[in-house]
């Protein structure tokens, strides 16, 4: 799906169409062509790289990269986030992020500085569990896919081709390796250690 949808935005985003009801500042740069619906709010400082669909009522932050991707409606684009050749479902959050080659429902919320790694360190294309069965999936990029009302905490770290069930809660400082069935939570445990300073003399 994450390959159609891109071929469908290189077929049909082929000229800017920008609403003249969005909110663009004059210090945002576009290059190629891009489609922005009405209520669009756009900071300064962002860049906004087509062919990408930016859809209704949706703000992007200062600083923010978008690049060649499909954002739903009322999605927030917190500031420093990039967003690179992945599809986003409505109402999703975002701030201080990176999402590479990714595939998002709706209601996802992203703490601030979680990312995902969409390439492997060996360079090889990135495989995925199927049925409890590795695929390749013949990609050599490919981030997260994550279902519907999913929030992940500050500071995650999302390995390729990982994927995440519905209504999902991943805790802080989480690293996921293997995907994540529905209705699941996972959190790391921390021992703090709290100790009495000496007294200076």
């Amino acid at each position: 799906m994450l390959t159609l949808i891109r071929e469908q935005l290189k077929r049909k985003i082929t000229e800017n169409r920008i609403s003249d009801k969005a909110q663009i500042s004059k210090m945002v740069e576009m290059v190629g062509p891009v489609w922005i619906e009405e209520g669009v709010v756009i900071h300064p400082f962002s860049v906004i790289v087509g062919p990408t669909y930016i859809g209704r009522g949706t703000t992007i932050g200062n600083f923010t990269q978008i690049r060649e991707s499909l954002v739903g409606q009322d999605t927030l684009v917190g500031e420093r986030t990039s967003i690179v050749r992945s599809v986003l479902g409505d109402r999703c959050k975002f701030h201080i992020n990176y999402l590479g080659d990714s595939l998002l429902a709706e209601d996802v919320d992203m703490g601030g500085r979680t990312s995902t790694a969409n390439l492997r360190l060996d360079r090889s294309t990135v495989k995925s569990t199927i049925s409890g069965i590795r695929v390749d999936t013949g990609l050599q990029r490919l981030g997260v896919i994550t279902g519907k009302n999913t929030i992940f905490g500050g500071n995650c770290v999302l390995m390729p081709g990982v994927k995440i069930g519905t209504n999902c809660i991943v805790g802080p400082r989480s690293i996921l390796y293997e995907d994540l069935a529905d209705n699941m939570r996972c959190k790391v445990k921390q021992e703090l250690q709290v100790e009495q300073l000496s007294q200076q003399p």
